[in-house]
């Protein structure tokens, strides 16, 4: 008769098994199965020493060999601006100038509803010559203000109708640090150089308080399923600070 493992006298809500468990330390760094009960990890072993715990009850998962480590920490975190940048146009994980496209017209599509269209994350490469014009724009959201940063934050491009819409045009003059670039006619191209870019943020409203929370939310669940259980936030203003009370 095969030899099994007793019942233990208290059962598991779920075990998972035939996985490779980081404990991070002992003798047995990595182990194949684990108990959990509510929120409690109630035991590590082998496949056959945790089967003790399942009752009729208990939900298995086999995990089929992968990898399972404790969550992690995310030690710098700008919090609130990562979260907006989820809830708009998120062009970071684009790799070419047809993906960044398609991006802008779903969002655009999707939100009728946005005033203003705003997000981040395109790059350079994606143009000849390493840098777009708001003709690239014009051809996907020609009816309403769109604001675009690059991904590393230095440069930002904005359509025509944001040019309009703030008053930009070719007797425009920024004096601070960056600047607004220009055609050989003098025409702006709709590309902002660093601060230049405050002109064109400063006149899109403020996001409410109910999309800020919305789309912090939105990025806690994001973190969640990366396995970031912990962040500490990189700056923050007293807004910020009752937005994280709040959540």
């Amino acid at each position: 008769m095969a030899c099994q493992s007793p019942k233990h006298q208290d059962t598991a809500d779920a075990i998972y098994i035939n996985g490779r468990f980081w404990t991070g330390s002992g003798d047995a760094v990595f182990i194949s199965a684990l108990a959990v009960k509510g929120n409690t990890i109630m035991a590590v072993g082998t496949d056959d020493e945790i089967k003790a715990f399942k009752s009729d009850d208990t939900k298995v998962i086999d995990l089929q060999g992968r990898l399972v480590v404790p969550g992690f920490n995310d030690a710098h975190m700008h919090f609130t601006s990562g979260a907006s940048i989820l809830s708009n146009v998120d062009l970071l994980a684009t790799t070419s100038l047809q993906e960044m496209k398609s991006a802008i017209a779903a969002f655009a599509e999707k939100h009728p509803e946005k005033k203003w269209l705003k997000g981040r994350g395109w790059q350079y490469g994606f143009f000849p010559g390493g840098m777009p014009d708001k003709s690239y724009l014009d051809s996907l959201v020609p009816d309403r203000p769109v604001f675009l940063s690059a991904y590393d934050g230095h440069t930002g491009l904005a359509n025509s109708k944001a040019l309009e819409m703030v008053g930009i045009n070719k007797n425009t003059i920024y004096k601070g640090f960056g600047s607004i670039v220009k055609d050989a006619a003098g025409n702006p191209t709709g590309v902002f150089l660093e601060d230049a870019q405050s002109i064109i943020k400063n006149a899109i409203p403020a996001d409410t308080w109910t999309e800020r929370l919305s789309a912090a939310e939105n990025c806690m669940k994001h973190l969640s399923e990366m396995g970031i259980i912990s962040v500490q936030n990189a700056h923050g203003d007293a807004d910020e600070y009752k937005l994280f009370n709040t959540l």
